[in-house]
């Protein structure tokens, strides 16, 4: 399962106790339960923007490393 798909579930989830507990009367287990997905939704989103921030780095350090490295060989030449 990807981030995406597990981030889509947990809405999917919270959004299906939602509708339940527009047509009728829910228990605090089933209440708990949505709220729980919201939050898991809420920290996936945050892992995946960590993630895309930490490779945006990650890629600029190859760059610097690379022009590094073809300056050094047209310096030597």
């Amino acid at each position: 399962m990807t981030l995406d798909e597990a981030i889509k579930h947990c809405e999917d989830v919270a959004e299906r106790h939602d509708r339940i507990k527009q047509i009728k009367a829910v228990t605090l287990e089933e209440c708990k339960c949505a709220e729980e997905h919201r939050q898991l939704a809420t920290w996936l989103r945050e892992l995946k923007a960590y993630r895309n921030k930490s490779q945006e780095r990650d890629d600029e350090s190859c760059d610097e490393i690379w022009e590094r490295a073809y300056a050094e060989r047209d310096g030597k030449k």
